[in-house]
């Protein structure tokens, strides 16, 4: 093969130069060597330190240059062959003894050598390049690479922990944890992601709430305040985060069975009575009370303004809560309402009653929608509705049904062991994925247990015993914690965020 003369020609007048420049070498003075114009001894009795580092060459003064040859341990023959290819020799030399000298090589020495270049070749972009072109790199990696990025160098590390670099990772998950006013991002991922792992593993900060006297039948909260009626006929407001006690709210004759927060400063109330009653947080005195039904109201459901609230008296009313005016009744059911629920955007209201049916309401009308026959031997206790789906229970079962389009059950847990061995009394329903069916269920019932279902699992994913075996009346849930209140006279909290 003929070899390219790229670099110079023999007869260039820079070789000469080059050569006559090469032909003394100075040694370090730490050495204790002096100058040697016979390159070979000084490979003998100094050896190379580095086989692939090319000679340096050190300028003294105008004109001159000096080889620093390294410490090498080679034989006699390699010395002196390195020194003519150093020394000696001119561009096009080297190149024709390096093109028939890689011919010899064997596959693993070539490996050596191309590794070897490669590494040689490397270069840092990352740290070159302006901070926010590297940002941008690596916002595109995933949050794996990203946390082994951390562990490369400095530079790396800041640039990986960026925090509008995590900002951007938050955006693309479904945050269920509080973002403050000043977050770090990173630390909101990390918690984010672990939250669902602490609902998996039933790990939690517990908290118990005790004031009542009677057994507490109903519970709500929200980011500040939580909230529950007793039979002992009054409402306490305790602080989330302290668990101290704010108000105790009396005026109701009868126990209070339902409740819902319509502002942040005002609750509203529904109870055995049947009166639905409006509270001031601030004040602690009731604002306005509706004489509603002719029997015991046992639940109500809210959306913006509009208030349905159902009875022992087998209806279900619609009210512009805000004005206290009644809007609509809805009339079909045969027995007692037990359970109501609202769809998110408020135009359809689920019923469960003592009939053992489900119906589906368009508020606006009144008009039934939908009829479901869900139970053949006992009444609907609770109902709950989340984006296209249905759960309702009644005896120890769950039925979950897709109500979107043609009505399908999808799911239902029978009273198997290790499950609910009594009547389930509550349920909450929280769809995640609708289009992949993923969600899970919250209920609770007379045999004290409170249970984390998948509903996409056969069993149950935790179960929760906190009040003594007593009955559990109702529950409340959001993406962070469980509120239950029992007969045992308390509210216990089982918060995930930990």
């Amino acid at each position: 093969m003929p070899i390219r003369r790229h670099i110079q020609d023999e007869n260039s007048p820079r070789q000469g130069s080059h050569v006559k420049s090469a032909t003394t070498t100075i040694l370090s003075s730490n050495t204790g060597l002096t100058k040697s114009s016979n390159l070979s001894t000084v490979h003998r009795s100094n050896g190379y330190q580095n086989a692939h580092r090319k000679p340096k060459l050190k300028h003294k003064g105008e004109g001159s240059s000096a080889l620093i040859v390294p410490n090498l341990s080679l034989p006699e023959e390699a010395g002196t062959l390195f020194s003519w290819y150093t020394q000696n020799w001119s561009d096009v030399k080297r190149n024709e003894f390096l093109h028939k000298f890689m011919l010899k090589l064997d596959p693993r020495q070539h490996y050596f050598v191309s590794s070897f270049l490669a590494a040689r070749q490397h270069k840092d972009f990352i740290s070159l390049l302006p901070k926010d072109i590297s940002l941008k790199i690596l916002h595109y990696l995933s949050v794996q690479d990203l946390l082994r990025c951390c562990m490369v160098c400095k530079t790396w590390n800041a640039l990986a922990n960026n925090n509008d670099l995590w900002k951007y990772k938050c955006e693309t998950v479904k945050m269920e944890v509080p973002v403050s006013d000043q977050p770090e991002w990173k630390k909101l991922y990390k918690d984010n992601k672990y939250l669902r792992v602490n609902w998996n593993s039933a790990k939690c900060k517990i908290t118990d709430f005790k004031g009542h006297s009677d057994s507490v039948i109903c519970v709500i909260f929200d980011h500040l305040h939580l909230a529950s009626g007793s039979l002992d006929k009054t409402i306490r407001v305790w602080n989330l985060k302290t668990g101290k006690c704010q108000h105790v709210l009396k005026g109701h004759v009868k126990g209070v069975w339902c409740l819902n927060f319509f502002t942040h400063n005002l609750l509203v109330s529904g109870s055995y009575d049947g009166t639905i009653r409006v509270w001031n947080l601030r004040t602690g005195k009731c604002n306005k009370t509706i004489i509603a039904h002719d029997g015991p109201i046992w639940a109500l459901a809210r959306h913006n303004e509009v208030l349905v609230t159902v009875s022992q008296d087998k209806t279900a009313k619609v009210w512009d809560i805000n004005r206290c005016l009644h809007l609509n009744s809805l009339l079909g059911h045969t027995a007692a309402i037990f359970a109501v629920d609202m769809s998110e955007d408020g135009h359809l209201v689920i019923t469960g009653s003592a009939d053992k049916s489900v119906k589906i309401w368009n508020i606006e009308t009144g008009r039934c929608l939908r009829w479901i026959s869900v139970s053949q031997t006992t009444s609907i206790m609770s109902v709950s509705y989340s984006q296209g789906h249905l759960a309702c229970s009644y005896g120890e079962t769950i039925c979950v049904y897709k109500v979107e389009g043609p009505t399908r059950l999808i799911k239902k847990y029978l009273d198997i062991v290790n499950e609910h061995q009594k009547r389930i009394e509550c349920l909450k329903l929280g769809i995640l994925d609708k289009e992949k069916g993923e969600g899970i269920i919250v209920s609770a019932g007379k045999d004290g247990a409170v249970k984390y279902w998948d509903i996409q699992k056969d069993k149950s994913i935790q179960t929760f015993v906190g009040h003594r075996g007593r009955e559990v009346n109702a529950i409340y849930f959001d993406e962070l914690r469980i509120a239950s209140a029992a007969h045992d006279n308390k509210i216990r909290i089982w918060d995930f965020n930990v």
